[in-house]
């Protein structure tokens, strides 16, 4: 690490850096340039750093300039060899996905969500999430802004300026000169420098043989060595992930795709087909090879309703119930918020997101049974916040079971939470993964608010759980 790189680690001479940066300080500029821009490039350098050890779904050769702006960076899936611009702006709240070898230039302005405008001025708080979809080996020029909902195609070429309003077709061209002009690329051209693999990075230089057999695998390449982790939330998932990934040969991300809030309620709500699902669930996992060659896993309680679309795309994954008794489990999600007034109305929420930037997403995209057809809307209003929260475990917990009845042997595994540290050899048996006695599973993602306890319950709350969860309970837990 040089010496500039130490003074800023040490320092946190970024933060002064990034405020010195955007007042300006022209005197100094003017009198010192090379240093000044000396810097700039140290710091940009660093902030590229900084938001490559982010977690979200990428593969190998990713870069990321200092300047580029990620917003809600878990909605981001890059595939391999993607470069993003110098000040780029990604709002990726309702998903976007890059393909392999696609290079977005500077000041390039990409959206994934809006706002609606029904309920207050100049918009409300309703977010309308539409997911961006970029082929691979496309080329975005600079100062191009794409609209929420784009899908635009494998070899596209967007220059500079245009504004993206609706898909662009596989190999097309689109200009804004002197107004929006489509014309269609060489496609078999095309076509013979792909097979022949000769894609240019970051650097405008073609890459390496060694830098293209970096390229991971698709999730239906990764085959049995693929599994997720299912769950209720608030039910270990996020420790189990934490306690694997990283041991040996195993990497385990924990709610790595943040299109899945969305696209598992949609689908539960039946607003979406379950083809509609399948073809989202295709494009994330099978349309880029960012996964590692060794066993790989995903924690996330928005898989456990499409555990058979899954299945389907994905025949070979395996799937793993991690299970947490009710009172534990309903005390967390009550004490939470979950299914509060405030939860089934996300207008009132807002004041939360600083501390908890994802809570109106999660909010806006709750599990509502009355939208699930178990029960009227006037029933799910007038069920205690606690109830609905018992409604939930139960149900949730009861679609995992269910898909589960189709699924082969060999491919899933149900385990309770209280016991996790005794089942760490069945999974490693499962998984196939070899020893995990010496593994300790981690404490994580421990209450920062007043837990509710079994003990302040009123009798109106033992009532409702008694009716609501006692069953599942006792049948899971005998």
């Amino acid at each position: 690490m040089s010496l500039i790189k130490k003074i800023v680690h040490l320092t946190r001479l970024d933060v002064l850096l990034e405020r010195c940066f955007s007042a300006g300080f022209g005197v100094y500029v003017k009198a010192h340039p090379d240093c000044y821009l000396h810097l700039k490039r140290q710091f940009e350098e660093h902030q590229s750093q900084q938001m490559q050890a982010l977690e979200f779904s990428k593969g190998s050769g990713v870069s990321i300039h200092g300047s580029a702006e990620l917003v809600y960076y878990r909605g981001l899936s890059l595939g391999n060899n993607v470069h993003i611009g110098e000040q780029a702006y990604l709002h990726a709240l309702g998903g976007i996905t890059i393909g392999d070898n696609t290079h977005i230039g500077r000041n390039v302005t990409i959206l994934s969500s809006s706002h609606g405008h029904t309920d207050a001025l100049p918009y409300d708080t309703q977010i309308n999430l539409q997911a961006v979809q970029i082929g691979k080996n496309v080329s975005i020029e600079s100062h191009v802004t794409i609209l929420p909902g784009v899908t635009i195609g494998d070899g596209a070429i967007v220059k500079a300026g245009t504004l993206v309003t609706q898909d662009i077709a596989n190999c097309r061209i689109i200009t804004t000169a002197p107004v929006n002009v489509s014309t269609p690329r060489d496609s078999v051209h095309y076509q013979q420098l792909n097979d022949a693999e000769k894609w240019v990075g970051a650097t405008g230089r073609l890459l390496s043989a060694q830098a293209r057999s970096n390229y991971g695998l698709s999730a239906d390449e990764l085959g049995a060595n693929l599994f997720f982790v299912l769950g209720t939330g608030r039910s270990g998932s996020t420790a189990f992930a934490k306690t694997l990934n990283g041991y040996g040969n195993i990497t385990c991300q924990h709610e790595p795709k943040l299109p899945l809030v969305a696209l598992s309620t949609q689908y539960a709500h039946h607003e979406i087909s379950a083809e509609e699902a399948k073809n989202t669930l295709q494009k994330l996992y099978c349309d880029q090879r960012i996964y590692p060659h060794h066993l790989h896993g995903e924690s996330d309680q928005k898989y456990s309703n499409l555990v058979a679309l899954l299945h389907e795309v994905l025949p070979k994954a395996k799937f793993i119930w991690l299970l947490r008794n009710p009172v534990d489990t309903i005390n967390s999600t009550y004490s939470r918020g979950w299914f509060s007034q405030q939860d089934l109305f996300p207008t009132s929420a807002q004041e939360d997101e600083r501390r908890l930037p994802f809570k109106p997403l999660y909010s806006q995209f709750r599990v509502h049974a009355d939208k699930v057809g178990v029960m009227s809307r006037d029933e799910w209003h007038r069920m205690s916040p606690f109830a609905r929260n018992c409604w939930y475990w139960s149900y949730w917990n009861q679609l995992i079971e269910q898909q589960f009845t189709d699924l082969p042997e060999d491919q899933k595994l149900m385990l309770r939470l209280e016991n996790l540290q005794e089942r760490l050899d069945d999974v490693a048996s499962f998984l196939k993964c070899g020893s995990l006695k010496n593994v300790r599973v981690k404490q994580s993602n421990q209450a920062s608010y007043q837990l509710s306890t079994q003990a302040a319950w009123t009798d109106a709350m033992h009532r409702e759980f008694q009716q609501l969860c006692q069953p599942s309970f006792q049948r899971w837990y005998s």
